[in-house]
């Protein structure tokens, strides 16, 4: 009750009021911390000892209840407002969201927010005016269910964060409101002004960053990127979203963004590791909106476009990641493009990591094989099928070592014969009963019987001219004896 700036108000009877509230939580503390909060924040200047013992019995035991009252207290006038705000935090990720955020609430029904939005310094001033607004909606239009906190070891725009008070008010916003304020706001689309406001922040960090200072490692850059890409396909402002990205990659910010592609299974296969943070080969802004599961604005691209960019290190790294993400659609626009399986690419290979050249199918066979084996909604059949259905001269005849250990970390060469297993193409797909995986085992199955075909009858061929050229030289021989 000290902290609360209403405890002015009530300072002459607080001690029975608080052994009020205590003897009413019954040991929850939850409820005699709500309960508290409820009962200050409806506080009169002159409310008489009676009528604050009155407001604090009329407070419910329920909690459902006590949190629908504490939203009913919201102003009228404000309750569209409020509906918004409750559902963004609903959807935003819990418990790192970036208060800032809360700041362009009114920008919202601009439609050119933030594409318009110039990325120029701001000051400390600014930025604490900003968590001025974020502070006074999340008290008048919240009623105690977001607080606004701040991390005093951190700087920028990092420090200040909005938070549910307790999970139990999230899980309360979620489970009996979330409906209720979308049918009150039937043409507001809570994606869309997630994407919007989150690209409105990571414009602002990359106008902190250009400053000099490191992200927060909690309210991170990364983690609103992924939060944004993860809703654009929910957005009807995506395109314009991805053209903000692609204007910041060309700017300071991307550059100095460590991006490092890798992919490694539980059951290791071989000990390959891919990495595109090439000291020499930037990070193409198509391989990044790939890692971000964006394949429909890569393949937008790529149809846009007559040829691919002539840096064949590009080509063979949008190649991998779209075999590693599973985008089909892009391995074949890449093959029609004329990328190669049959080229090589650098990878690192064993405990020493020494660096080796690999073709990208056989790449391709251990990314594929990794993920059938460690995910069962793996789309890597289909990436194989697209593969060998483009050209039969890849070899499916493939054969792969595999740890029979989960967890096992040990190199290949230590382990014991026991504890490794042999097994081919076809027995992998037998582990993942797809429609893709019964078409490539069907049609590996026809190309293995179609090679024992043409093995058989170039047999027969070299059988049979060996038998012609022996009789004729028989008959020659005779010839020369007469």
């Amino acid at each position: 009750m000290k902290k609360d700036r209403n405890f002015e108000r009530i300072k002459e009877s607080y001690r029975e009021l608080a052994e009020n509230i205590v003897l009413r939580a019954d040991g929850v503390f939850l409820w005699a911390r709500l309960a508290t909060r409820s009962f200050l924040a409806g506080v009169g200047y002159r409310d008489s000892p009676q009528t604050l013992r009155k407001k604090l019995a009329a407070i419910p035991e329920d909690m459902k209840t006590l949190f629908d009252n504490m939203l009913g207290g919201v102003d009228s006038s404000a309750r569209e407002e409020a509906d918004k705000l409750l559902l963004i935090a609903s959807e935003l990720p819990y418990p790192y969201i970036p208060a800032v955020l809360f700041s362009w609430l009114d920008d919202l029904h601009d439609v050119t927010f933030p594409y318009r939005v110039q990325a120029t310094g701001y000051s400390e001033k600014y930025l604490k005016n900003r968590v001025d607004i974020v502070r006074s909606k999340i008290d008048s239009l919240s009623k105690g269910l977001l607080e606004l906190h701040t991390e005093p070891d951190t700087e920028g725009c990092g420090k200040y964060r909005v938070m549910f008070f307790h999970r139990t008010a999230r899980d309360y916003l979620r489970d009996s409101k979330v409906n209720q304020l979308r049918n009150r706001l039937p043409d507001f689309n809570v994606q869309d002004s997630c994407c919007r406001l989150l690209l409105a922040y990571c414009l602002f960090s990359s106008m902190e960053y250009d400053r000099g200072r490191a992200f927060d490692k909690k309210v991170n850059f990364g983690l609103a990127q992924f939060e944004l890409f993860r809703r654009l396909s929910h957005s009807p402002t995506s395109s314009k979203i991805v053209a903000v990205f692609q204007h910041m990659w060309g700017n300071s910010l991307f550059p100095r963004i460590p991006i490092i592609f890798y992919h490694s299974g539980r059951n290791r296969i071989t000990g390959v590791t891919i990495r595109t943070s090439h000291s020499k080969n930037r990070f193409h802004y198509w391989c990044w909106l790939l890692c971000h599961d964006q394949a429909k604005f890569v393949l937008d691209r790529l149809s846009a476009s007559a040829s691919l960019p002539k840096d064949p290190y590009f080509q063979k790294q949008l190649f991998l990641l779209s075999v590693a993400y599973g985008h089909r659609d892009v391995v074949r626009v890449l093959l029609q493009k004329g990328v190669s399986p049959s080229d090589n690419f650098t990878v690192k290979l064993g405990n020493e990591m020494k660096e080796r050249p690999m073709s990208l199918w056989m790449i391709t066979l251990t990314l594929c094989a990794q993920q059938m084996i460690d995910d069962a909604n793996s789309r890597s059949a289909g990436i194989l099928l697209e593969l060998l259905s483009w050209s039969s001269e890849l070899d499916h005849d493939a054969f792969f070592l595999v740890h029979l250990h989960q967890w096992a970390c040990s190199q290949m060469e230590t382990l014991a014969p026991q504890q490794l297993k042999m097994i081919s193409l076809q027995q992998l797909l037998s582990l993942r009963d797809t429609p893709e995986s019964r078409e490539l085992g069907s049609l590996i199955t026809r190309r293995t019987q179609a090679r024992w075909r043409d093995r058989l009858m170039a047999g027969i061929r070299i059988g049979f001219t060996e038998y012609i050229a022996s009789k004729q030289e028989g008959k020659s021989l005779k010839e020369g004896l007469c």
